[in-house]
């Protein structure tokens, strides 16, 4: 998920592959360690496992937010004109701005996070 250029409905896709396949090794790992300890062996430490585990959790918040703004907005066309509460979409757009803003700074060097800014900053400006 983290491949350059790689779009972030994709990349979403792809985190989601990680994600459990990610999960399965974590689940042995503990199995493991609990095997080292009750055998009395030195427990193996793994500090990849857990650099994996923090960007995965970084890269899940982004795209939870990323999948939220584009099936929002891409909601908004279907919307009939005389049905159109432009309050509400300000109140979302406002609320999207505002997660976006509180996401951790390690992921706003990440280009998905560029496209999930610019998508909300483009739709509200639009407004």
């Amino acid at each position: 998920p983290m491949v350059a250029g790689l779009h972030p409905r994709d990349a979403s896709d792809r985190l989601l592959v990680f994600q459990n396949q990610f999960d399965t090794l974590h689940r042995r790992f503990i199995t493991y360690t609990g095997g080292e300890e009750l055998f009395g062996l030195p427990v193996t430490d793994f500090p990849e496992l857990q650099t994996v585990k923090k960007e995965l959790n970084l890269l899940q918040r982004l795209y939870m937010l990323y999948n939220s703004v584009i099936d929002t907005v891409n909601s908004y066309y279907d919307i009939p004109w005389n049905e159109i509460d432009i309050e509400k979409i300000n109140n979302e757009l406002t609320e999207f701005q505002n997660r976006c803003r509180k996401l951790p700074k390690a992921l706003k060097d990440w280009q998905a996070f560029e496209d999930l800014k610019s998508t909300i900053d483009n739709f509200n400006d639009s407004c």
